[in-house]
């Protein structure tokens, strides 16, 4: 059996977390990526495929990890079973570095000279399980006329087994990076928390990318449905965390009380995918993001004075894995610029605050 290390072990120590602590399976070199086999208990929503992550080795003492993106489902509909199912179900060839480099652009393109992680190690955590990588359950969906369909919500064992799996492979990095896209973006302050308190010693930076505008009550259902809420109560830093009204807010706040973590986000003003999923929650009225986003950045900044935001006008969702990563100035203040100052510790200012309205009360 594989050493597990102390962190590993916090993990492995509940229930939910047990199955990701299997042995090392071995890993595959490709054209300068590595796959990692995910193992006993991981996997994808509907077992379409096998889990695995990528890495590429860099630096070992500068570590970044990032959370795919890929949408969730929470009902019948948005599962697939009776309509457009709104999430990915699959690692693929489509999520291989090597074969999509779509997939691994931006701050995930080691070779670009621009990148300010060009020199880290990147750990790339594909996404397969719409439950935005913390979900620990099983659900059936039914329909009237006998159609069924079995959701596995297990993205909390992959994610877990990717931060094992880093954690035991490099014992003492000075930066640990830890970000993520959409639904990646919502869990990575859970995620940089507990590497934060891992790596006591390092300076560990999060940056969530387009997901910062869900300003509404429903999210607790889904959370509760995929077994997130209660999950995450393992955790000494979330034990706290109510099942009845937890939000993705509280991720943020929880997280902004562990020293060596600085707390960012990325988000455009009028993201439409925020929009989307907004309307899926069934708040299909809402046809600007602005107030809603402005309202969060502001509850979230009384929490934590030290959190840093970059805001961006117009609707594109992410951008940190896109070309526009390498182009974007808002206010003259180049993207890159921000992020190289961000992940070495410089100091950085709120960048695109002309763009933020009068905030707007929680939807509910």
């Amino acid at each position: 059996m594989t050493k597990i290390s102390g962190f590993a072990a916090l993990l492995c120590a509940a229930a939910w977390a047990t199955n990701a602590c299997a042995d090392e399976p071995s890993a595959v070199d490709t054209a300068g990526w590595k796959a990692v086999a995910g193992g006993h208990g991981t996997g994808c929503a509907t077992d379409a495929t096998p889990y695995e992550f990528y890495v590429h080795e860099g630096d070992p003492r500068r570590v970044a990890i990032y959370f795919q993106g890929g949408g969730g489902c929470w009902n019948s509909r948005n599962c697939g079973l009776d309509g457009q199912k709104t999430f990915e179900n699959a690692v693929d060839d489509g999520d291989r570095p090597w074969l999509n480099k779509a997939v691994v652009g931006g701050i995930l393109d080691p070779a670009n000279p621009a990148n300010p992680l060009r020199e880290f190690t990147i750990v790339f955590a594909p996404y397969c399980t719409a439950d935005v990588h913390l979900g620990v359950r099983t659900e059936r969906f039914e329909t009237s006329d006998g159609k069924r369909l079995d959701i596995a919500y297990r993205g909390l064992a992959n994610s877990q087994r990717v931060m094992d799996w880093v954690t035991q492979q490099y014992t003492n990095p000075q930066q640990v990076f830890v970000s993520g896209g959409s639904a990646g973006a919502i869990p990575s302050p859970i995620f940089a928390s507990q590497l934060a308190r891992h790596y006591t010693k390092a300076q560990v930076v999060q940056l969530g990318d387009g997901a910062g505008g869900y300003r509404t009550h429903r999210l607790a259902p889904q959370l509760e449905l995929w077994g997130a809420t209660r999950a995450l109560k393992h955790d000494p830093l979330y034990s706290d965390l109510d099942v009845a009204t937890a939000n993705f807010e509280d991720f943020y706040a929880r997280a902004a009380a562990v020293p060596n973590l600085q707390l960012a986000q990325i988000n455009s003003v009028e993201d439409r995918v925020q929009l989307f999923f907004l309307a899926q929650l069934g708040h299909a009225d809402v046809k600007s993001l602005a107030p809603l986003l402005s309202a969060d950045i502001g509850d979230l900044r009384k929490t934590n004075p030290k959190l840093r935001t970059y805001t961006m006008p117009g609707t594109v969702h992410t951008v940190l894995t896109r070309p526009d990563f390498y182009t974007a100035k808002v206010d003259d203040v180049a993207l890159t610029k921000w992020l190289d100052d961000l992940v070495n510790g410089r100091k950085t200012t709120n960048v695109g605050d002309s763009l933020l309205v009068t905030g707007a009360e929680r939807l509910q």
